[in-house]
């Protein structure tokens, strides 16, 4: 037994193909914030190694 596909079948993969690549597009733009954000703080820790201003703690 055959199946037929119809026209509404292939427009509602085309749906569905669409919605997964917004979907991925949208995780790839949290993926890119998140490394955006890593690096500015990798930055931050090694500017502060570098001036000397990283110290465990505050000594008296």
């Amino acid at each position: 037994m055959t199946m037929a596909t119809t026209l509404d079948d292939v427009w509602d993969l085309f749906r569905e193909t669409d919605r997964k690549f917004q979907e991925t597009d949208r995780l790839i733009g949290e993926l890119r914030e998140e490394s955006r954000e890593t690096d500015r703080k990798f930055q931050e820790t090694d500017r502060r190694i570098t001036d000397g201003s990283c110290t465990s703690h505050h000594r008296q």
